[in-house]
C-alpha cells in the first residue's frame, strides 16, 4: 500500500470513528432519576388486648358519678346501669384482671383507693359533666371501642377532679 492510499484509509477510519462517537453521544442520554413513590402510611396500631386496668378504673369513676351526681345528673344512675349490662363481658374481664393483680385485702385496698380518688372532687359540677359525657360515649361504643378509648376517658375523668 502506498502512502497516499494509507493516508486516505486513515482519514476514512478517522471519519468513521468521529461519526461513531457523535452518534454515541446523541443516542444515550442519562436516564431520568428514579423517584420513589412515597410509601403508604401504615395504619395505626390497634391493641389486640384491651387496656383492662383503664377499663376498670373508668368503671369506678362512672360508678362514683352515678352515685354522687344529683339534680340535672339524676339520669346518670340509669345510664350507668345500662352501661354495666351492655359491657358486662368486658367489665368482667377487667375485674378478673384486677383480681389477678391483687389478692384479698390488697384488692380491697386498691379498689378503695380508686373510689376515694374519684370521690374527692374540687368541682362536682365539672366531674358530673365529664361523667355524663364519658357515659354517653361508653354507651355508644362496642366493647373494642370502649377498651381502646378507656385510657383517654380515664384521663378526662381524672382531669375533672382537679
Amino acid at each position: 500500500m502506498n502512502w497516499r492510499a494509507f493516508r486516505s484509509s486513515l482519514a476514512a477510519q478517522g471519519l468513521m470513528v468521529a461519526g461513531a462517537l457523535a452518534l454515541a453521544s446523541c443516542a444515550h442520554k442519562a436516564p431520568p432519576p428514579i423517584v420513589e413513590a412515597p410509601r403508604p402510611v401504615p395504619p395505626p396500631v390497634v391493641p389486640t388486648q384491651p387496656d383492662l386496668e383503664a377499663v376498670w378504673h373508668v368503671r369506678a369513676g362512672l360508678n362514683v358519678g352515678a352515685l354522687s351526681c344529683r339534680g340535672q345528673y339524676d339520669v346518670l344512675a340509669d345510664q350507668y346501669n345500662r352501661l354495666l349490662e351492655q359491657h358486662e363481658e368486658l367489665l368482667g374481664q377487667a375485674y378478673r384482671f384486677e383480681e389477678g393483680r391483687f389478692a384479698g385485702a390488697e384488692l380491697d385496698r386498691h379498689l378503695t383507693q380508686i373510689y376515694n380518688r374519684f370521690a374527692n372532687q374540687r368541682s362536682p359540677q365539672e366531674f358530673c359533666g365529664t361523667v355524663q359525657s364519658v357515659l354517653e360515649r361508653g354507651l355508644a361504643a362496642d366493647a373494642t371501642s370502649f377498651s381502646i378509648s378507656a385510657r383517654d376517658w380515664l384521663t378526662q375523668l381524672e382531669a375533672a377532679l382537679l
